[in-house]
C-alpha cells in the first residue's frame, strides 16, 4: 500500500515537471542572434575535393586558443538541421556530409544558445565544378 502511494507521488511530480518546464528541444532553423560572439576570421574558402563534403575549420578567442565544445551545425535551407559537430580540445571541427549539391548554412551553438550568425555556401556534388569543401575558421569577436 505504501509503495502505490508512493508511486502515485512520484508519478504526479513527473507529470507537474513534464508540463511545467520548458521545452529543450534543438531549434528547427538557425536562430539570428543580435550578440553572436563568434564571426568567421575570413569568408568562407571553398575547394573542390573528390573524396569529402563537408565543413572545416577552427573555432578560436580573440588570443588565438582554440576552443573546445562548441557545435557547428549545418542547416539546410534555414529551416532543417543536417548534422553537427563539436570542436576538440583544439577548437577543431570537421563535418562530413554525403555528396550533394545544396545551399547551405552552418552556424555555431554553445549550451543550445546561437554564438554566431549562419554563414551559408553552395556545396557542389560535381567535383569537378564547384566546392565540396569549406574551410571556415571562426575566432571570438574582441
Amino acid at each position: 500500500m505504501l509503495l502505490a502511494l508512493a508511486m502515485c507521488g512520484i508519478m504526479s511530480l513527473l507529470l507537474y515537471l513534464l508540463v511545467s518546464l520548458p521545452p529543450t528541444t534543438s531549434p528547427n532553423k538557425p536562430m539570428i542572434t543580435q550578440n553572436s560572439t563568434f564571426a568567421p576570421k575570413a569568408p568562407p574558402r571553398g575547394f573542390s575535393h573528390c573524396d569529402m563534403f563537408g565543413f572545416r575549420g577552427i573555432v578560436s578567442l580573440a588570443d588565438g586558443r582554440g576552443v573546445e565544445g562548441v557545435q557547428a551545425v549545418v542547416w539546410a535551407d534555414k529551416t532543417q538541421v543536417i548534422t553537427l559537430a563539436t570542436s576538440d580540445v583544439g577548437g577543431v571541427y570537421q563535418i562530413k556530409l554525403q555528396p550533394m549539391t545544396a545551399n547551405l548554412w552552418l552556424q555555431l551553438y554553445a549550451a543550445d544558445r546561437p554564438i554566431s550568425e549562419a554563414v551559408p555556401v553552395e556545396l557542389h556534388a560535381d567535383c569537378h565544378s564547384g566546392q565540396q569543401v569549406y574551410q571556415i575558421d571562426w575566432q571570438e569577436k574582441p
